[in-house]
């Protein structure tokens, strides 16, 4: 299935499941659930449809303006900068936010040349994304 995506799952040093906003400008944000993979080069959101794995997001790391870890209680939200695009993303385990996971993705990043950031204030449509992500964890 990976291979299908256009990566090589020997490449794959990262494979997680992950919720994810995507903020582009003023448009409304768009909410997916996702499979985050991460090579050495660059990182990858797939969303699954009908068993296929459909890329939503792929970047280069050399492309990326930046990375910030948004602590919120608990967890920790994964902010990605890319030109006027901000990916807000949490990786999941077996069943829940797995604020750990988060802490290494953007340790990471940061680790493998991606400048690290301040956290972008969230607007009301990311505060509603996460505070629906972190309640239906905690109903899990």
């Amino acid at each position: 299935m990976l291979r299908r995506a256009g990566v090589s799952p020997a490449d794959a040093q990262l494979r997680k499941q992950c919720s994810a906003a995507v903020v582009e400008t003023d448009d409304p944000p768009e909410f997916f659930d996702c499979v985050y993979v991460q090579t050495d080069k660059d990182l990858n959101l797939f969303s699954l449809e009908d068993g296929y794995l459909m890329s939503e997001l792929q970047l280069k790391l050399h492309n990326m303006d930046g990375v910030a870890l948004q602590h919120m209680g608990r967890y920790s939200q994964v902010q990605i900068f890319s030109r006027d695009r901000v990916t807000a993303l949490y990786i999941h385990d077996k069943s829940w936010i797995d604020p750990a996971a988060d802490r290494g993705v953007y340790r990471w990043l940061t680790e493998h040349g991606v400048p690290a950031r301040e956290p972008r204030k969230l607007d009301q449509a990311l505060r509603q994304f996460s505070t629906s992500r972190l309640t239906a964890g905690i109903r899990a």
